[in-house]
């Protein structure tokens, strides 16, 4: 469904595209304050709702995870409330260090490299799926 230019339900649109085709896909969609906390909460739900949704479903042909751009996108508040509303096991998928900006943020902030700061908030203990990791320290690739 698309209203006023903007995609209804994304993950949803995309998770039959995908049946159509006959593919196995694992779906998020990317969270972000940069658009404002209202645009970054509906993200949080349509992971969250997609993440549900893909749970019950019993195909094995279908799956989802808490996407979630760079930290230096991303809030205290909205990485708390990606925490708390995230079904239990089920993995995220963070953009680490895409650029020398997300970086300087994060030593700004934590003293700390962008992986390191986003495996310190204890988000990422049980499943976890890193891209964009080009600014990391060798040391923490192994993470």
């Amino acid at each position: 469904m698309q209203v006023s230019g903007i995609l209804q339900a994304p993950l949803f649109a995309i998770e039959e595209a995908a049946k159509d085709l006959g593919i196995r896909t694992c779906l998020c969609y990317e969270i972000s304050d940069r658009d404002g906390m209202e645009k970054s909460r509906e993200s949080v739900m349509e992971n969250v709702n997609f993440i549900k949704h893909a749970l019950a479903d019993d195909s094995d042909m279908i799956a989802g995870m808490m996407g979630m751009h760079a930290s230096f996108t991303i809030s205290d508040e909205t990485m708390d409330l990606c925490n708390a509303l995230k079904p239990e096991g089920v993995g995220y998928h963070i953009h680490v260090a895409e650029g020398i900006y997300d970086l300087h943020q994060c030593l700004k902030k934590s003293t700390a490299n962008a992986l390191w700061t986003d495996f310190t908030t204890g988000i990422f203990w049980d499943r976890k799926h890193f891209s964009d990791t080009a600014f990391t320290s060798m040391s923490m690739k192994w993470i």
